[in-house]
């Protein structure tokens, strides 16, 4: 797993077992400003980055972006 880093903004991958057995997968940093690309928003060939929505939309049942408490968000992808 990358994920983008900004000094002093760390990030926390957790995972738990979500309600009705889901895998839960959590991705949270503090910089609400930069909300993960839509996952039919191709990244062009030369971009270093950018395919991580498409991926995780791929193999997740559900996925979606939490915003809160400033200046914190949270990705999250649920798996069956």
């Amino acid at each position: 797993m990358r994920h983008g880093h900004v000094p002093g903004r760390n990030f926390r991958p957790p995972l738990r077992l979500a309600p009705g057995g889901l895998l839960r997968v959590e991705v949270s940093d503090a910089c609400a400003e930069r909300l993960p690309r839509a996952p039919g928003a191709a990244a062009e060939p030369d971009d270093e980055s950018g395919r991580g929505p498409a991926l995780v939309a791929a193999f997740a049942d559900r996925w979606g972006t939490e915003v809160g408490p400033e200046p914190h968000k949270t990705v999250w992808a649920e798996l069956g």
